[in-house]
């Protein structure tokens, strides 16, 4: 390899499209820190997702670059009982919550083999995402827990339907994307792939999902 004191490049002009709109490492560290030249590294390796939403303050020049679409808005996961909380509904309507192998209802998943959940839900849901501009990503996503969505007959007869134990939430996501999309055509609805028991099998389906 030979040494030279000094490297010359010349003129190089290079733009790149990556196949994936949306880039983000999860970090626990200094890269939090808004102040942190951390975000600079980031940026130069092309990451345009960091704590919801990515400005780059280490280059003043930066800021307000990522289009609306990339945006990422709160919750950005595990967010079902953030559309669904217990404590304000599983008193009235336990059956919207899931069955445990024990026949037991408890506030651990959603029971997507209810149609007054599926409406309430769409209803939280879509008011939220007009609270937010109707922009960006919007997460719905399963609690932080693995296996099966609900025990149910039914919720267990969609899990066999889609081949995945994410059978219910994905057949609720084939419904309300459809739904939101005419509503809100700029949201991207933002889900889990996540515990290889449960939504991290790709399901089977017979039609695809709107983009």
């Amino acid at each position: 390899m030979p040494k030279h004191p000094t490297l010359t490049v010349g003129d190089l002009k290079l733009i790149e499209r990556p196949k994936l709109d949306y880039r983000m490492l999860l970090t626990f560290g200094g890269e939090r820190d808004k102040d942190s030249k951390n975000h600079l590294f980031l940026f130069r390796n092309r990451i345009n997702q960091q704590e919801g939403n990515f400005e780059n303050v280490a280059r003043e020049d930066l800021k307000g670059k990522l289009p609306v679409r990339m945006r990422e808005n709160r919750p950005n996961c595990h967010s079902f009982f953030r559309y669904m909380p217990p404590a304000k509904y599983f008193k009235d309507h336990p059956e919207w919550y899931s069955q445990g192998k024990d026949g037991e209802r408890g506030p651990s998943q959603l029971c997507f083999a209810s149609r007054g959940l599926r409406d309430e839900l769409t209803k939280n849901f879509l008011d939220y995402a007009g609270e937010v501009g109707g922009k960006g990503f919007l997460d719905l996503s399963q609690q932080d827990a693995g296996g099966a969505m609900c025990h149910c007959e039914a919720c267990t007869a969609m899990s066999e339907k889609y081949a995945s134990n994410g059978g219910p939430l994905f057949d609720y996501l084939l419904e309300l994307a459809s739904i939101a999309k005419a509503r809100y055509p700029e949201l991207v609805i933002h889900t889990l792939v996540y515990h290889r028991n449960s939504t991290q099998k790709p399901p089977k389906v017979e039609r695809p999902f709107p983009d």
